[in-house]
């Protein structure tokens, strides 16, 4: 059961969830604040402060982020195991937020 589970974090809205995480150590992308990385992105997705919708396509992003820590949490893990599936979660919430950003560029 627990290789079912570790799936469940392996999962990815890209094909390449390192691609985001470029230029950034594991230590770093383990002490990255994802508040903190919306609030960033924010001004790229609205420079005019236009927020319509977004912000909850963003904390649907964190909520899941979030979530998926608590489950992992609950698993109780080895420090190394947890460090590692942390940092499979948090490229695929910069990866989600990279996305998103383009999706937005794009328009």
């Amino acid at each position: 059961m627990p290789e079912q589970n570790n799936k469940n974090f392996e999962e990815s809205n890209t094909d390449n969830p390192k691609e985001e995480a470029k230029g950034l150590s594991d230590e770093e992308l383990l002490n990255i604040d994802p508040y903190a990385k919306i609030q960033e992105i924010l001004p790229l997705i609205h420079p005019t402060g236009n927020v319509d919708h977004e912000p909850s396509s963003l904390m649907s992003y964190l909520n899941d982020y979030n979530l998926k820590i608590r489950m992992l949490k609950a698993q109780n893990p080895s420090p190394e195991e947890y460090n590692q599936q942390k940092l499979t979660l948090i490229r695929n919430f910069l990866n989600q937020l990279d996305n998103l950003v383009k999706s937005r560029q794009e328009r």
